[in-house]
């Protein structure tokens, strides 16, 4: 069975550490930031020029992409939109 894709919120130098190691562990990730000179870009399997503020935007992207999980690291920016994916669509978390 295929591990899940993983959506993660942001793709600066903090979250690119969460974006080596889900990679690492299988998942396919989806990494949603606004566009700029982030590491995570590069490192993500599919990159979303989304900002991780637009909690609509960010519940679209993980409809649109399939995502079985959400995460982020280093920032609270995404908090809101973690919590609004966790809660709409039955995710374990916060």
């Amino acid at each position: 069975m295929a591990e899940p894709r993983i959506l993660i919120l942001g793709a600066g130098v903090y979250q690119a550490p969460l974006i080596r190691r889900a990679r690492e562990m299988g998942h396919e990730t989806v990494v949603l930031s606004t566009p700029g000179r982030h590491p995570g870009i590069e490192l993500a399997d599919v990159f979303l020029p989304v900002d991780i503020t637009d909690v609509e935007a960010v519940l679209k992207a993980a409809d649109d992409e399939n995502v079985r999980a959400v995460a982020t690291a280093g920032t609270d920016h995404g908090l809101p939109a973690l919590g609004a994916l966790v809660s709409a669509r039955g995710f374990q978390g916060p």
